[in-house]
């Protein structure tokens, strides 16, 4: 067997067992200058996202880590 076949078949291998596998997602603090529907197309495909800040899994529904949003963002400049 050559190299290359052997290095397709692993890929082949780890795509395989890669749809079983978590997908994690940061979200960075220059993620709140996108509106709702930018958010949700960014971090949709993601099983869990987790704040850059404070590491805690973020809010699915509004994509917000509320732990962080609150301190850090204006509240004239919140969505």
């Amino acid at each position: 067997m050559s190299v290359e076949k052997n290095i397709e078949e692993i890929d082949q291998l780890i795509n395989k067992y890669d749809a079983f596998e978590s997908k994690f997602g940061v979200f960075k603090i220059l993620d709140y200058d996108l509106n709702l529907d930018e958010r949700k197309l960014k971090f949709n495909r993601y099983d869990h996202v987790i704040c850059e800040v404070c590491n805690e899994e973020i809010d699915k529904f509004n994509f917000i880590c509320y732990n962080c949003y609150n301190k850090e963002t204006d509240c004239n400049e919140q969505n």
